[in-house]
């Protein structure tokens, strides 16, 4: 049973960073391998960016990222497209390696950003480290907990939309952990992980990027998911 749970927590950790465990496919061997080159590029490029490079870098995985989102689940939108040329499975398949992408991108533009942008703009008055330690690790730690007990609960596939991508409820909701004080955890305090990062990397660039993404996620939760979680209630 312990063993059980700790590899849910484990793939669940690794899946929300855009590294799919749960299952072996070719594509997800091609997402694998492809992740793989991802991670080799940014440690042997690393040293020759700077924070202009970062920060180009960043905005074209974020403006990516939200334009796909934004247009996944429209009335003829990308999960449209992909269920009427592949069928639900593949289709769905398709989409989630895709996101898995994304996410991982996204985590890595926004990693070099706070890298290259340490002290910009940032209270000089605040960048001792002892101060950044101290409020950056906590508020990291409230983020993580929050995201992976969220994810523990609602699942992997809800995790990557899937519920939105077929148009239906795939699971029983649990009204537990971070969703008894709640609606919506990793929206919310889910986000502190963002922010306490840029805190310990001193820079204000980062805290901006991820209120900025804070902000989309909540215009993409009352555009899309409201809707669809109201939709799926009144059938039940």
């Amino acid at each position: 049973m312990k063993t059980t749970n700790l590899k849910k927590l484990v793939t669940v950790v690794f899946a929300m960073s855009g590294i799919l465990l749960d299952k072996i496919s070719p594509l997800r061997i091609l997402l694998l391998l492809f992740i793989g080159s991802g991670i080799i590029c940014s440690y042997l490029f690393a040293d020759k960016i700077n924070f202009i490079s970062a920060l180009i870098v960043f905005i074209s995985i974020f403006s990516i990222r939200y334009i796909f989102l934004f247009f996944s689940f429209t009335r003829k939108g990308v999960a449209y497209y992909l269920k009427k040329k592949f069928g639900e499975d593949l289709g769905y398949e398709i989409y989630q390696s895709l996101t898995a992408v994304l996410f991982f991108l996204s985590a890595s533009g926004f990693a070099l950003l706070v890298n290259k942008s340490f002290g910009i703009l940032f209270p000089s008055f605040l960048e001792n480290p002892v101060i950044l330690s101290a409020v950056g690790i906590p508020v990291i730690m409230i983020g993580l907990i929050t995201n992976i007990w969220s994810t523990l609960i609602v699942g992997i596939d809800v995790y990557y939309y899937k519920d939105l991508f077929l148009g239906r409820k795939i699971s029983e909701f649990r009204k537990e952990g971070p969703y008894n004080f709640l609606s919506n955890p990793m929206y919310s305090v889910g986000q502190a992980s963002g922010y306490g990062t840029a805190i310990l990397s001193a820079s204000l660039p980062g805290v901006a990027v991820i209120f900025l993404n804070q902000v989309l996620m909540y215009i993409f939760y009352l555009i899309f998911e409201k809707p669809h979680i109201k939709k799926i209630l009144l059938k039940a």
